[in-house]
């Protein structure tokens, strides 16, 4: 069962051009051409990445190399005001993906890096769904080195088969292939998605239903049209998936209107929750009041019924709304 993601940051998360030439602006520091700043890159690295040398201490190396004399302080602060990750360059539509993980995997960051201290906006956006962010040069070990991935596991108590591993570097996907965690190259959002369903990582889907009152204390209730693909003929109380840009409770308030014609207030938070076993979907369970409107049926159900609490398991409801029922009634709300 996959209870771990680790992402690569640096070519996922974060743009990092159509030749992903990693050079952290060594180009523009020392104005030269960017192919040598490569090559210096690919020589140099390896002491940076894995915190055996400051950037400091590798800028004043790169100043030796070239024989120029910049001022040290100064090329420090370009350094870090280059390599501050701007906004545009996040793919927040995967950040957004991995928001809607969290609910169901702890998710984690692996990644070959070099101290910038970036505090910025962007980052912290970017990084505050994570559970943890292992960076090279903290813990002195890089990708694709399987002492990397092992430090990884052991930090977050975790077996190779429980973990997912997402790069766009085929040599890195490969080592983790090579220890039993299960590689993903990541080329784009679309084909990720498409891989993970492959693996069976859902994100959690989020159902408001809302026990609606009449006057005289009475629950609504709905039967399912006989034509439902689930629980034909059973009865629910209202409700349905949260959409874009609304709160639980907001769907549940528009869940009401458009599958009973009525208008209703909720004052609290949720009171219950249902988590369903079989599939990645969790019920949150509210309490309206009747503010206005008629019963006025969608074609998803054939008949409704007012209950009092004395008669609900006369009714044989789906699970998710007995139990919110159950809930209900148990907590004397």
């Amino acid at each position: 069962m996959i209870r771990h993601i680790i992402f690569d940051f640096g070519g996922v998360f974060l743009d990092l051009g159509e030749n992903k030439a990693v050079h952290y602006n060594i180009d523009k520091i020392f104005d030269i051409p960017e192919e040598k700043a490569v090559e210096i890159w690919k020589e140099h690295k390896e002491k940076l990445l894995l915190g055996q040398e400051t950037p400091k201490e590798f800028l004043a190396k790169i100043n030796t190399i070239l024989g120029v004399s910049l001022d040290p302080i100064k090329t420090h602060k370009s350094w870090l005001s280059l390599n501050s990750i701007q906004k545009n360059l996040i793919n927040w539509g995967l950040v957004e993906y991995v928001e809607k993980l969290k609910d169901s995997y702890q998710i984690h960051v692996l990644t070959n890096n070099i101290d910038l201290n970036d505090k910025s906006d962007s980052y912290n956006s970017a990084t505050k769904y994570f559970h943890n962010i292992f960076r090279s040069f903290e813990i002195g070990h890089r990708k694709p080195n399987k002492e990397a991935f092992l430090h990884v596991l052991e930090k977050i108590n975790a077996k190779p088969e429980e973990c997912v591993f997402v790069d766009d570097l085929k040599a890195n996907v490969d080592a983790a292939n090579e220890l039993g965690i299960k590689g993903v190259l990541y080329i784009n959002l679309d084909q990720l998605k498409e891989d993970f369903t492959k693996l069976n990582i859902l994100s959690r889907v989020k159902i408001a239903r809302v026990i609606i009152l009449n006057s005289e204390g009475k629950i609504l209730i709905l039967r399912r049209n006989l034509s439902e693909g689930h629980y034909p003929g059973l009865w629910d109380v209202p409700g349905g998936g949260m959409d874009e840009g609304e709160t639980l409770k907001t769907t549940a308030i528009r869940e009401a209107r458009e599958e009973c014609g009525l208008e209703i207030e909720i004052k609290e938070d949720y009171f219950t929750v249902f988590h369903r076993t079989d599939t990645p979907v969790d019920i949150y369970g509210f309490l309206g009041g009747l503010t206005k409107g008629d019963v006025v049926l969608s074609k998803e159900h054939t008949d409704f019924v007012w209950m009092s609490k004395s008669e609900w398991q006369k009714f044989e409801l789906i699970p998710s709304s007995k139990a919110i029922v159950e809930a209900y009634i148990e907590k004397g709300l």
